[in-house]
């Protein structure tokens, strides 16, 4: 779909992150498999410890696809 000259999104994938880092890689990687490629991806974090936060924010950083924001 388009709006002016921003492209959006046909699907929004939410994934909300509580002290996940031990399960949010493989949530990611479960997403980005997904044969539909017309989404993005949001992963929210609800209030994790912020050693866990900032891991997390490490690893979405590692994965670099532009459709996770």
């Amino acid at each position: 779909h388009t709006s002016g000259l921003f492209v959006m999104p046909l699907v929004s994938v939410i994934v909300t992150a509580y002290n996940s880092l031990e399960y949010i890689e493989t949530c990611i990687g479960s997403v980005l498999s997904q044969d539909m490629q017309d989404y993005d991806l949001l992963v929210i974090d609800d209030g994790s410890n912020s050693r866990d936060a900032g891991l997390v924010v490490d690893k979405i950083n590692e994965i670099k696809n532009t459709r996770i924001k």
